[in-house]
């Protein structure tokens, strides 16, 4: 296998035989070339993790910059309102972007990539609580997808005392983890530990809250727990408000919080 920290060919159709073959198999990848008057040029995704309406916005956008400019510089990224962009310089950056969503467009003569933020993957609606129902209070509970739990988080905590640290863990998912805290609130040697711990979580997959606790929690014959799990942003918010800290898992449809 070639290695994925090398450099992306500055040949359209060499780059993605290197994204290729760093993938292989994947049938569900997808090569577009882009016409064009001027050099080659080529979109990649893989399906099914993409937003197509705007997919297909970015590959419109990126074909008309392409044809309109006959010299593009190494250092430049095509500009799509409403999509996000980064560069990509290697095999590997290129994989990981795809993998998380992303559409690589390659040019020919440049050796690097720009990769679209067109992500739409799978995720169940936001419903009502089912495991701490509520009569009067909010009916809305976290669901498996890490962002539209910090949405439901940041449409009632509307202050920028609201911080958010993200880590990856688990070398082969990759799982993102969100670490929540009050700034003004939270005692910091609190958050340094849970930072610490975390930090310290090697396994190669994490796809539940639960198998996290197990490695940040206090020993099992502690008396008293330190940590508890809720589906609910309102009683996720009242903790922090309390100083505790809280940690989503990308995933999971839970929230641990801890004191």
């Amino acid at each position: 296998m070639r290695d994925s920290n090398g450099m992306i060919s500055i040949k359209t159709m060499e780059a993605v035989r290197q994204i290729s073959e760093q993938l292989n198999p994947c049938p569900d990848l997808r090569v577009q070339p882009i016409t064009s008057d001027t050099r080659a040029v080529v979109v990649i995704w893989i399906d099914g993790l993409v937003d197509d309406v705007r997919l297909q916005d970015a590959i419109l956008a990126a074909s008309r910059l392409i044809s309109e400019t006959k010299r593009i510089r190494p250092h430049r990224l095509f500009a799509v309102p409403g999509v996000a962009t980064h560069a990509v310089e290697t095999v590997s950056e290129a994989t990981k972007a795809l993998l998380n969503g992303c559409a690589i467009t390659c040019v020919d003569g440049i050796n690097r990539a720009q990769a679209w933020h067109v992500a739409h993957f799978p995720a169940r609606s936001i419903d009502r609580p089912e495991n701490e129902p509520t009569l009067n209070g909010p009916q809305e509970a976290f669901v498996d997808n890490l962002s539209l739990n910090l949405s439901l988080l940041r449409k009632r905590f509307k202050t920028s005392e609201f911080k958010v640290e993200t880590r990856e863990v688990g070398t082969a998912t990759q799982t993102m983890v969100a670490i929540l805290y009050h700034k003004a609130i939270a005692k910091e040697a609190l958050v340094h530990e849970v930072r610490r711990r975390l930090e310290g979580v090697v396994v190669d997959h994490v796809v539940d809250i639960n198998q996290v606790r197990e490695f940040i929690n206090d020993p099992r014959f502690s008396i008293f727990p330190t940590t508890e799990e809720t589906e609910r942003p309102d009683r996720v918010i009242a903790g922090l408000l309390e100083g505790r800290v809280g940690l989503l898992v990308d995933g999971s449809p839970m929230c641990m919080m801890m004191r």
